[in-house]
């Protein structure tokens, strides 16, 4: 990847606390704060207050060229909730993240452009998925 300095700010949006934990085991991992806020959605929960919670996570990254959301399942509550926000080229979202994703999103720090860190980050968490006999 090449190395620039387009600024990205990353949310991982989950059911519940799954991010909060996903970024504490990061934490652990790496000795490092991640870089990236995350949002737990509870799907029992208002749609608008859940909405809020997202759209109060962008906003704090007003300062970043682009932002990716970071979700747990492609058709769930909190990825259907992300619809709206999408805007290609500054607000882009990947489905399905696993482990790997979410340790690399935290622990880049330069990006070429959003549509180049996403294909990336999708190839890197694919990569990691292994089946050990």
């Amino acid at each position: 990847m090449n190395n620039s300095n387009f600024n990205i700010g990353f949310v991982a949006i989950t059911h519940y606390q799954l991010g909060e934990e996903v970024l504490r085991i990061i934490q652990g991992i790496t000795n490092e704060a991640p870089s990236m806020i995350p949002v737990s959605i509870d799907p029992d929960q208002n749609s608008e207050e859940n909405k809020q919670l997202i759209k109060n996570a962008i906003k704090s990254f007003n300062n970043k060229d682009a932002i990716i959301i970071l979700s747990d399942f492609y058709g769930a509550t909190p990825s259907n909730l992300c619809q709206e926000f999408l805007k290609k080229g500054k607000i882009e979202m990947i489905t399905g993240c696993n482990m790997p994703i979410v340790l690399k999103a935290s622990t880049l720090k330069k990006h070429t452009s959003i549509e180049e860190t996403v294909h990336f980050l999708m190839d890197y968490g694919k990569l990691n998925i292994r089946n050990h006999p």
